[in-house]
């Protein structure tokens, strides 16, 4: 019962914080795809806003996923046709300076700390001319995948005891896994040559911080 009680609040929290979440996404999004070239390189998967903008702005979009159902899934939602690479995102598996951009958002957290620096290194060996790396900040009173303030600095085998027992944010229920928000000073170390800077709509401190280079 108790267990039933926590799930129907976690899911009411989910359902008004989430289109708020979605909103600020796309915004952001969509700009970026007004200003950039073709071809462009999404980690993961677009959204169907994202691949809408993508064809209003001419953006040709390569997703790069580890998992081939979410590539075949994507080729058969979106009516546009596109570019899907299977592979790990540190280990591209493309060519030097292959791609105009490459554009990543809310991955960087879900990459060990042990392999972000390869992460980096792949991005910025096929971007030819720039990068946007969009991650949750660290120091933001409230972490994104739990939906609860200041879990980020729980421990990690007190989340993982409590995604067994109910679904918590976007974490579904039994479907632990580690999940590291970064800092400024880790994006500065990671991207050296890239600006850092966040969005914030609280006007305090930011919720997203990001890496972003673009050649002259």
């Amino acid at each position: 019962m108790k267990e039933a009680a926590v799930q129907a609040l976690w899911d009411l929290l989910w359902r008004w914080l989430y289109p708020i979440y979605m909103l600020r996404r796309n915004r952001v999004s969509q700009h970026l795809l007004g200003s950039l070239g073709t071809p462009v390189l999404s980690w993961g998967g677009p959204t169907r806003r994202w691949q809408d903008a993508a064809e209003r702005f001419g953006v040709k979009t390569i997703v790069l996923n580890i998992d081939m159902n979410h590539l075949t899934r994507f080729r058969t939602l979106y009516h546009r046709p596109i570019f899907v690479v299977l592979g790990d995102a540190t280990r591209i598996p493309l060519k030097d300076n292959s791609v105009d951009y490459v554009i990543s958002y809310a991955l960087l957290e879900h990459i060990t700390v042990e392999r972000r620096f390869h992460f980096a290194q792949e991005i910025m060996r096929v971007a030819r001319k720039g990068y946007y790396i969009a991650t949750p900040y660290y120091w933001f009173p409230f972490e994104p995948h739990y939906w609860m303030p200041f879990f980020q600095f729980v421990p990690e085998f007190f989340k993982k005891w409590l995604t067994q027992k109910v679904r918590v944010g976007m974490i579904y229920k039994e479907s632990y896994e580690p999940i590291a928000l970064a800092t400024k000073r880790e994006l500065r170390r990671l991207f050296p040559q890239a600006n850092i800077t966040g969005f914030s709509f609280t006007g305090v401190v930011p919720e997203t911080i990001v890496a972003w280079w673009r050649s002259n």
